[in-house]
């Protein structure tokens, strides 16, 4: 009876086509703790969850670099749990430490019209039970003012 229970779910899952959730909305940044080059921020997001059913995102380590220089890399605190088929907002708790001489990198960044972020590194999340590690390698282009909180 086991054996029919996994090849049921088993075919059932890889049936099944995971729609990726869609983020936006990125607001009330707050600093929690401070210590030395390293710090705790939380910030929240807005997620839209198409699919039929919840996912979790259990940890994950991601390198910051701007305009092809190491600034930080950052930790997820704490798991987040995504409902299904919502569109809610949730808290997501960030460690952050910041690379040696990355503070100096940054105030020559900050008057800069473009910085080129690269974000990379890997997240691990689970779906019904099931986990997996996702890449994450992500480019975007803000103003250097965007920085500023860094050095204030």
């Amino acid at each position: 009876m086991k054996l029919f229970t996994i090849l049921t779910a088993a075919l059932l899952l890889s049936s099944c086509e995971i729609i990726e959730p869609e983020l936006s909305g990125y607001s009330n940044f707050k600093f929690k703790k401070m210590d030395g080059k390293e710090f705790d921020i939380t910030f929240d997001v807005r997620v839209e969850n198409e699919n039929g059913f919840g996912m979790k995102v259990k940890k994950g380590s991601v390198d910051v670099e701007a305009n092809n220089m190491v600034l930080a890399t950052l930790t997820l605190s704490d798991k987040i749990k995504v409902k299904r088929k919502s569109d809610n907002t949730y808290t997501v708790p960030v460690h952050i430490k910041i690379a040696d001489g990355a503070l100096f990198r940054v105030l020559a960044l900050v008057a800069s019209n473009k910085v080129d972020l690269e974000f990379d590194g890997k997240v691990k999340g689970s779906v019904l039970g099931i986990s997996k590690t996702v890449p994450v390698n992500e480019k975007r282009t803000i103003d250097g003012s965007m920085l500023k909180f860094l050095i204030e």
